[in-house]
């Protein structure tokens, strides 16, 4: 579908009739992700909007110590804003397995202050909300991008967070370039000012980074990545980190140095240490070494389970993440190493249908947990 620009132009003025705004508006909602524009034709569209429509609403709340912050929702039809508390939300409850869908939307909220968080789930492409001077827009499904106002405040400093409950991938564009896939049952925290000086994200869960190379005069902006176990320190690349039981990394390219904190890793007994990646190589918690297949460490960001090497065991900590239910496994069940790639928008039962024909088992629900046993 192609709007003429004549029809465009008018629409930027405010001269349109009701049928060609209502059509420039399903033509601009309809734009697919792969024609998200650049930073410079998104910021042209946005203040287009800016100037169609009048901000419809605005919040005033505390936001950490710079005091009260205006929020204001610059939306191109429809807006949601919630205010959410971390533990909210009732079990749910499954009469039998079938039910157990993977999960629609992320849920994923952005935190902006101690009590204001975004859920961007029922938003369009390219609503957007500005924070002082900070506009976030998404740019496609579960997909948001930072981008730097010229009013933006330089006396403070703005810390923003991302939580991505089980059942859910979310990406984030930083304001220094960077691209961010956060996984499942994650939490992302990050600055957004001054970006270009302080580029350190801390991590609790898996994320896949691309980092952009960042210059300061001649000087390489370094890139870090902290979580509990230990930290990962780059200047452009490519990398999933996870930091769940500890630390792990799997480098696509480039080059990072990383430091485990746990008691009995060799950079712990040294902090000065430091274990080096190159090009396909990953650390597992206690060795590094080269696989061939690195990418199969970020199928989850493409929507699949990548089983090969993991047993049932393994596999089913992922899949209780997933799909949010409890599973737990009967001593019989053989260790047995699963093989090949599963899309992950299937229903749970799918998958443990696929699971048994490789290995016998039998799998029932008891009281919102599953339980699976070796097949008699």
């Amino acid at each position: 579908m192609n709007i003429d620009r004549d029809i465009l132009n008018r629409y930027n003025r405010g001269e349109t009739t009701d049928n060609e705004t209502n059509l420039v508006e399903d033509w601009f909602n309809r734009l697919g992700e792969e024609n998200v524009p650049d930073d410079n034709e998104l910021e042209k569209r946005l203040k287009s909007l800016d100037r169609r429509i009048k901000p419809q609403k605005t919040l005033n709340r505390t936001i950490y110590q710079w005091g009260a912050a205006a929020i204001v929702i610059i939306l191109s039809s429809f807006f949601a804003i919630f205010f959410y508390q971390r533990n909210a939300g009732a079990n749910v409850h499954y009469d039998n397995i079938a039910q157990i869908k993977a999960p629609d939307l992320t849920g994923a909220m952005l935190r902006v202050g101690p009590s204001t968080h975004i859920n961007f789930d029922g938003w369009k492409l390219y609503d957007t909300v500005t924070v002082d001077g900070i506009l976030i827009t998404k740019i496609g499904q579960n997909k948001i991008a930072y981008l730097k106002d010229s009013h933006i405040r330089n006396d403070v400093d703005y810390y923003h967070s991302i939580t991505v409950p089980r059942g859910g991938v979310f990406y984030v564009k930083l304001m220094d370039g960077s691209s961010v896939w956060i996984n499942s049952d994650s939490e992302l925290q990050y600055y957004v000012r001054n970006q270009d000086l302080n580029r350190k994200i801390h991590l609790n869960g898996e994320a896949y980074f691309e980092v952009n190379s960042l210059l300061l005069g001649e000087r390489r902006v370094p890139f870090q990545v902290i979580g509990e176990a230990g930290e990962i320190n780059v200047l452009g690349t490519k990398f999933n980190a996870k930091f769940m039981d500890g630390i792990s990394s799997a480098l696509l390219e480039g080059k990072i140095s990383l430091v485990d904190h746990r008691a009995g890793s060799n950079t712990a007994k040294n902090r000065d240490s430091s274990i080096i990646l190159s090009d396909n190589q990953v650390y597992d918690g206690k060795n590094v070494f080269t696989d061939s297949d690195v990418n199969r460490y970020i199928s989850w960001k493409d929507d699949e389970f990548d089983l090969t090497d993991l047993n049932l065991q393994e596999f089913s900590k992922i899949l209780s993440t997933w799909y949010g239910i409890s599973i737990r496994l009967e001593q019989d069940v053989p260790a047995t190493k699963l093989v090949g790639k599963v899309d992950r928008r299937k229903d749970l039962a799918s998958i443990l249908k696929m699971v048994g024909q490789i290995i016998p088992i039998h799998y029932e629900l008891r009281d919102d947990v599953i339980w699976i046993s070796k097949q008699r």
